[in-house]
């Protein structure tokens, strides 16, 4: 096989993932960006989360991050508290209830994608493609 056509292979695997996971957040009204989001909020539950560190983490511009928090503090997924420190300002981000209760909803979903990739691929199948996505991954760093 030949490195374009992995290429394409990795891309059409993504747009279907994204195609999957799309459907599901539109069932909670959310987009996948806002979902992602709210994950990192769930995975951080002891941390002060910044807009700057999730513009980070995400790799994408202020202006991006800035409009997926609006969209999420408007559904009241999300809270934010704006605090001066050393003379700058920094947006700090917390999960609201009606956000858990949306990302549970949105996790039984997950689930389901998660189960069928269980039973396709043996454990040694699923640690090889793991070790070699990271080296791709690695590679394209």
């Amino acid at each position: 096989m030949e490195a374009k056509d992995v290429f394409l292979l990795i891309k059409n695997i993504h747009d279907k993932f994204d195609s999957r996971a799309n459907a599901d957040c539109q069932t909670a009204g959310l987009t996948i960006a806002q979902f992602r989001v709210l994950l990192y909020l769930e995975d951080h539950p002891d941390s002060d989360v910044t807009q700057k560190e999730l513009e980070t983490v995400f790799k994408v511009s202020h202006p991006t991050i800035n409009g997926i928090l609006s969209r999420l503090e408007s559904k009241n997924c999300i809270f934010t508290k704006v605090v001066i420190e050393a003379g700058k300002q920094q947006k700090y981000i917390f999960l609201t209830t009606q956000g858990n209760m949306a990302l549970k909803n949105m996790k039984d979903n997950r689930i389901h994608d998660e189960k069928m990739f269980e039973t396709s691929f043996t454990e040694q199948e699923k640690k090889e493609l793991e070790e070699l996505l990271k080296r791709l991954y690695q590679i394209l760093e």
